[in-house]
């Protein structure tokens, strides 16, 4: 499942609902960072693990440090953010994938082949 979100507060509210594998999260988001989000569901039990990327990469170490699951800098998206999910995930399956826009009142499906 593929979600977008535009804030950090609906990042933790579609977590809750959709319970992804992976969360793919900016740093820097309206509302709540994407560590506070993470922070806020990690209370909530929440065990799902995140891939953050910011186009700041002076704070990767930082964040992994801080038990944050990997961090991905923006200029290298391209070359790493595929592989750093699967590798978050613990597999990478090619299959159709169901994705969902979260910028509606509801959830739309869509449809998408990796």
């Amino acid at each position: 499942m593929v979600g977008a979100v535009t804030d950090g507060a609906q990042l933790v509210d579609a977590a809750i609902l959709l319970r992804p594998d992976v969360i793919v999260s900016d740093v820097s988001m309206p509302s709540l960072s994407g560590p506070q989000a993470m922070d806020q569901l990690k209370a909530k039990g929440s065990d799902i693990p995140f891939v953050f990327v910011s186009a700041d990469s002076s704070n990767k170490e930082k964040f992994i440090e801080q038990g944050r699951s990997a961090f991905v800098a923006k200029i290298d998206m391209g070359r790493e953010l595929v592989t750093t999910v699967c590798a978050v995930a613990g597999s990478c399956e090619r299959s159709s994938v169901p994705l969902v826009s979260l910028n509606a009142s509801s959830p739309t499906p869509l449809t998408a082949e990796l």
